[in-house]
């Protein structure tokens, strides 16, 4: 069951990612007539490492690269900060049976 929830959690990320991304790219040309071109627009999350559901029904992922905790509304997707920066520099996030952050 564990299993089948961190998937579907991986499966979810994965869609946001690619959700947030947009679709349309863009090109520049340098005036030594190199061309770069944005195929994808960053998403909001920044090396996400640890991922779990917490008690309220987010999923709370951590990324240590942005010192950041997100909490992501599955079923919005929209993503919030959860714990801020620099406190939120994590490498994996789990939640006590009372509903503490550890």
């Amino acid at each position: 069951m564990k299993h089948l929830k961190n998937l579907l959690s991986l499966l979810f990320l994965a869609s946001l990612i690619t959700a947030c991304s947009s679709t349309t790219s863009t090109r520049v040309t340098s005036p030594n007539g190199y061309q770069l071109q944005t195929l994808v627009a960053g998403g909001p999350l920044h090396g996400a490492k640890g991922i779990t559901f917490g008690p309220d029904g987010y999923l709370y992922v951590c990324s240590v690269y942005a010192q950041t905790i997100y909490r992501v509304d599955v079923s919005t997707g929209e993503v919030t900060v959860a714990v801020g920066a620099p406190h939120g520099e994590s490498d994996d996030v789990a939640f006590a049976p009372d509903g503490t952050m550890v």
